[in-house]
């Protein structure tokens, strides 16, 4: 059976017909359910006696004028055939059935979301030009036993603009992906085990990543003034990879030129473009894992998933945020004006929006492809053309991502110089001339605090969003699995050996102790659990390098040389021989302990295998200094070990004054230091770690504006 309601506001010129298939609901022969739906509003009607439907628009303030549906007979048959007419393309569709036996729920919702999708054709002429819509709204049908919601991103839009494949291709997927950025739960595209990219991914991605030692990476860009290199891998394999070394002016000039034609083709064709280089990118994902951990130090389970799944995830979440924003702007309004007596004062109004300019992404050793990700494809989805920055440590997972980005914009229809590589050395770095430089209107960096603190005070011609460093800290007051709480802090502290800009430096622990289910543990035996915990953890080096990997740089090796003279050594770093790459610097993680006297120690970052407890005299102390800490040098975790929920309170409330993500009671598989993209919020933005965050909508709002043309309607 299938809903069948009609009826339309006479007083608005639009219509909005919406077709629902459910077996659920019984056909009402065109009963009037809907009223006008304006400003918020809310209709509430009783079908066949007992399933309600729900017609909600205010969560866009949206104007739903009238839902149609069919019959028995099917699509476009009967008398139902002008209604189906005027339907309305939905971008995203999430049908549940509740009550139901038989066959699994996944395949049960995955049925029904089909076959509601099935049920709904493409945009319709009201009257004006073909696709004018009436705006953003969210309409929810709810049934006894059946739940379909409809969220529907409709904008006046130019006539071919959904004609591009890319977008074709890729408009389910963009629709979930704004679906989860909404609801905030799991969901990835992109698989992070291996296996689900065949059986011999790894090998075939090794093979790939062979061919690039002692060879010259090839890009066709404008302005090469020479060649340059000079990665080292953190596992000894010289890689000698040589680069096209181009002129900023050059590359700055092509991405202008680039611009105009992007600009025009409009969100969504930018965003299905930019979904096609996602996904061209992911199927390199075993290649470009290759390269993170030759040149970043990240183990390869990690390199992996962070420099491919979970980094593509990241770059797509970005996407998704932007092509919301902009879809909130109408392509075309009819502005009329009464003049009582007189003719209306008629206006066609067109919106286009604008990328600032041209977008530099300066990228930070340790993390390449998840921290660039998101800014080079927030600022090309917008409408920007993007010049990539690596850092001379970590070139080769973002060359061969720009490569990928620039076929794919060739094959679109686009210049390849909306994507572009700039080359670098340590010895003659270029971040602080292009920076300055007035055409470069959007810069996105991550790294040390100076020199982000540098850009925001410098380069006043951008929007800059910089992602520096902090003193992540960890309040352990009480805790009913002690072991657990063991195991999974010694996960945290040894994850990539510290080299994370999310990983805890801090922990607090009153003169008290921690206070188990059995016992009362006092600081100094916290310490040496702790300590015997890690001890445990790395016994078998085939496992711990997995987790560990190896140290990046000479600096960070340098520092964790000279961490000893910073607190009393609870356990010392060791050097691990790694199993496969007996070359690589690998050490275990360091322990000291300390007190709040000794600030200048513990509250200045120490990146890398680096950890202080420091024992105060009262958990509240130890809430008052972490939040003082945070405050001032900034944060992007803070988590909490607690029984009591009073100290969690507490807790929660410093976290909203300081602005810091908090985790509460860690005890399992999950850790403070893993961040999920379409779920978590990685910053906030409000303290001095970052003064942005990734990702939220005003990470990609910024990086365009709206121009507007009017025109007089006789």
């Amino acid at each position: 059976m299938a809903l069948d309601a009609g009826g339309a506001a006479a007083e608005h010129r639009h219509q909005l017909a919406l077709l629902v298939g459910d077996l659920d609901v019984v056909d009402t022969a065109a009963a009037a359910l809907v009223a006008g739906v304006a400003d918020g509003g809310k209709h509430v009607a009783k079908v066949g006696g007992r399933e309600e439907v729900d017609i909600d628009a205010s969560r866009y303030r949206a104007v739903v004028e009238a839902v149609a549906g069919i019959g028995e007979g099917g699509i476009g048959n009967g008398e139902n055939e002008a209604a189906v007419a005027g339907a309305m393309a939905v971008h995203h569709v999430l049908a549940h059935r509740h009550g139901q036996g038989g066959g699994t729920g996944a395949d049960r919702d995955d049925g029904h979301a089909e076959a509601a999708r099935g049920m709904v054709v493409g945009p319709h002429d009201f009257g004006a030009a073909r696709g004018d819509v009436l705006g953003c709204h969210t309409v929810s049908l709810r049934a006894e036993r059946l739940e379909v919601k409809f969220i529907i991103k409709t904008a006046m839009v130019p006539e071919d603009a959904m004609a591009h494949p890319m977008f074709v291709k890729h408009q389910d997927l963009l629709g979930s992906a704004v679906h989860a950025i909404e609801s905030r739960g799991y969901w990835s595209p992109y698989p992070e085990n291996p296996k689900a990219y065949g059986e011999h991914a790894v090998e075939e991605g090794r093979a790939a990543f062979d061919a690039y030692p002692d060879a010259q990476f090839y890009l066709d860009q404008p302005g090469v003034v020479g060649r340059g290199g000079g990665e080292v891998s953190p596992y000894g394999l010289p890689l000698n990879v040589s680069y096209p070394k181009c002129s900023a002016e050059a590359l700055i000039a092509a991405g202008k030129a680039a611009m105009p034609a992007w600009i025009k083709a409009g969100p969504d064709v930018r965003a299905g473009v930019c979904a096609e280089i996602l996904a061209r990118i992911n199927a390199h994902s075993a290649e470009i894992a290759h390269a993170v951990m030759h040149t970043t130090g990240q183990s390869f389970p990690m390199a992996f998933q962070n420099g491919g799944p979970h980094a593509q995830d990241r770059g797509l979440e970005a996407v998704a945020y932007a092509w919301r924003e902009m879809k909130l702007v109408p392509y075309r309004s009819i502005w009329e004006k009464p003049q009582g007596s007189n003719p209306p004062l008629k206006l066609e109004k067109r919106y286009t929006v604008v990328g600032r300019g041209v977008a530099l992404v300066i990228a930070c050793a340790n993390f390449p492809t998840w921290n660039s990700y998101p800014g080079i494809f927030a600022s090309l989805a917008t409408g920007n053309a993007v010049i990539v920055k690596p850092h001379p440590a970590a070139i080769l997972p973002l060359a061969i991502s720009v490569a990928l980005a620039r076929q794919t914009l060739k094959e679109a229809g686009f210049d390849a110089n909306l994507v572009s590589l700039l080359v670098d050395t340590s010895a003659a770095p270029v971040a602080k001339d292009v920076a300055l430089k007035p055409d470069i209107r959007i810069i996105d960096y991550t790294g040390s605090s100076d020199f982000g603190l540098w850009l925001e005070d410098n380069a006043r011609q951008a929007v800059v969003f910089a992602g520096k460093s902090g003193i992540n800290c960890i309040v352990v007051d009480s805790t009913d699995n002690y072991i657990g709480l063991l195991k999974n802090l010694v996960f945290t502290l040894s994850l990539n050996s510290g080299q994370m800009c999310a990983t805890p430096q801090t922990l607090f622990v009153s003169s008290d102790g921690v206070r188990t289910a059995e016992t009362q543990v006092p600081p100094d035996q916290f310490c040496r659990d702790l300590a015997t915990a890690i001890g445990k953890f790395i016994e078998d080096p085939a496992r711990a390098v997995d987790v560990l990997g190896a140290i990046q740089s000479q600096a960070t090796l340098a520092r964790l040389d000279g961490a000893e003279a910073l607190g009393e050594v609870v356990r010392a770093s060791n050097a691990i021989v790694h199993p496969q790459w007996p070359q690589a610097i690998v050490r275990t993680p360091m322990l000291l302990k300390s007190t709040p006297g000794d600030a200048d120690a513990w509250s200045e970052e120490r990146f890398g295998p680096i950890s202080f407890v420091v024992e105060t005299t009262t958990a509240a102390e130890s809430l008052s200094i972490a939040e003082r800490t945070m405050r001032d040098k900034g944060a992007i975790t803070f988590s909490v070990y607690s029984t009591n929920a009073n100290i969690v309170q507490l807790a929660e409330d410093a976290a909203l004054r300081i602005g810091v993500a908090l985790s509460i009671n860690l005890t399992d598989g999950v850790f403070v230091n893993q961040s999920a993209g379409f779920s978590d919020f990685h910053a906030t933005g409000a303290n001095p770690a970052a003064n942005a965050c990734l990702t939220d909508s005003a990470f990609v709002s910024s990086r365009f504006f709206v121009v507007q043309t009017d025109r007089h309607i006789p």
